[in-house]
């Protein structure tokens, strides 16, 4: 039996949780489910296996919390999810009432209670939805109610802790703000990091010229405040900054010193400098650099270690180029299995950036599945994939994820390749939610690139439906 709470008998907040239970509802003989999330999908069925619940493919569960309420059987389950809200714009019905939705983005992170009765689950409430909610933990209640739930929302003035009573399936009172020490009573296992990454970043060429002359904020606005709201923001430096001797070969790609305030403005934290455009000087170089703008710049074959909110993360740099069986062998050897699972004992969460595939390519090729899912198999949570220059799907396998190629941030490539077909001017940024009891979930906000400089946001984020 799970350490939930079952029948608010636990004296202590309870972080909520991601991993299969089993749980007696109601008093005895009561009624016995097993509640799970994989890949952000809840199930709940009966102890025979038969379904009795499956969570919808436009929502995102990032953890449940069990309470019994006190008749036979009947429960309710506590669940903390984002979800897509229809797209809705203006005042439109919602569970708990009238929502104003303006013109806020239309995934939202919502507080749902599900009742179990006589087998059946439905939902019962769900709360009005905000980006930046959060569930820290399931409580113990006074006797007449039947569960809190403490949540963190992060605001312009600072983190608001809150705590939400329910008595049967309804919100008892609109929920009391506690103060930010109050989190220091809940467990460390909620922690959590927001991590976030992009493709290829060109900074040089025809890219550079144009940002420089209309200005970031012309070019990046858009996006700029998803990348400065995760706590980590990731990408591939295609363009490495140069000491002016430019190494010979038509591969190799430089940009001015200046614009390192791009990277500055844009709030990128760490940069892989691992890639087939940067000489070895050069990324050298370039990682010296970006220091001054508080930005780590990756090598290849070296890990970087963030430490973030009370969770490890490490980072590990690797090129494989299309076709070259040495790399791939090298980087699937016992000694890379060795080094990866010594890694992972070490961190909450192991990352692997990757330059491979086949440019302007679509689909991974078969030995790029083969790699994803080796790294995976040896402890690694994603894989931060990039150099084809066009997006290709993101693998949701066993406990990681594998982006194959997260295509092109900024790039001057607009019709470069007809093969292409325009691909190359997107891109996704991916955001990634880290959390140490829950594991991770995944969104994707698909990116374009206009007039070779400047970022949009593409299309409305979309969770997709869960990997089977």
């Amino acid at each position: 039996m799970s350490a939930l709470l079952l029948g608010l008998l636990a004296a202590a907040p309870v972080p909520l949780t991601q991993a299969p239970s089993w749980q007696r509802l109601g008093k005895a003989p009561g009624l016995v489910v097993k509640v799970e999330v994989e890949h952000g999908t809840l199930r709940v069925s009966d102890a025979a296996g038969h379904p009795l619940y499956r969570s919808s493919s436009r929502e995102q569960v990032h953890g449940y919390g069990v309470a019994a309420l006190r008749e036979p059987g009947r429960a309710e389950l506590l669940v903390w999810e984002s979800r897509r809200d229809d797209n809705v714009r203006g005042t439109a019905p919602h569970h708990s009432g009238w929502m104003d939705y303006g013109d806020t983005p239309w995934i939202n992170t919502h507080l749902a209670v599900l009742g179990v009765v006589d087998q059946v689950v439905t939902e019962r409430w769900v709360s009005s939805g905000t980006p930046t909610f959060e569930v820290v933990a399931l409580e113990p209640a006074p006797a007449q109610e039947t569960a809190a739930v403490v949540t963190r929302e992060r605001r312009s003035r600072g983190v608001e802790v809150r705590r939400h009573h329910f008595r049967g399936w309804a919100l008892v009172e609109e929920p009391a703000r506690l103060e930010a020490s109050a989190l220091a009573q809940v467990s460390d296992r909620s922690k959590q990091v927001d991590l976030v990454a992009v493709g290829d970043v060109m900074l040089g060429r025809a890219t550079g010229v144009i940002v420089s002359r209309q200005g970031y904020e012309n070019a990046f606005a858009e996006v700029r405040p998803v990348l400065q709201a995760a706590d980590v923001a990731f990408g591939n430096l295609e363009s490495c900054f140069s000491q002016g001797l430019r190494a010979t070969g038509p591969l190799v790609l430089t940009a001015p010193i200046e614009q390192l305030e791009a990277v500055k403005y844009l709030g990128l934290t760490h940069l892989s400098l691992a890639n087939n455009h940067c000489s070895p000087d050069d990324a050298a170089y370039s990682r010296k650099v970006l220091d001054s703008v508080e930005t780590r710049g990756v090598l290849e074959g070296r890990e970087d270690i963030i430490e973030a909110h009370g969770l490890r993360l490490a980072l590990i740099a690797w090129v494989i180029p299309p076709g070259n069986r040495d790399a791939l062998a090298a980087a699937m050897s016992e000694a890379s299995a060795r080094r990866l699972e010594s890694m992972k004992r070490q961190v909450d969460y192991l990352f692997v950036s990757l330059h491979w595939g086949v440019e302007y390519q679509v689909e991974p090729e078969l030995s790029q599945r083969r790699l994803g899912h080796w790294f995976v198999d040896y402890g690694v949570d994603g894989v931060l994939g990039h150099h084809p220059h066009v997006v290709q799907p993101i693998e949701r396998y066993r406990r990681g994820f594998i982006a194959y190629s997260m295509g092109n941030f900024v790039f001057d490539q607009e019709g470069h390749s007809p093969v292409a077909d325009g691909a190359t001017e997107r891109g996704v940024i991916l955001q990634v939610r880290l959390n140490r009891s829950l594991g991770w979930a995944l969104r994707e906000l698909p990116t374009r690139i206009v007039g070779r400089a400047r970022v949009v946001v593409d299309e409305t984020p979309n969770l997709g439906p869960p990997a089977e």
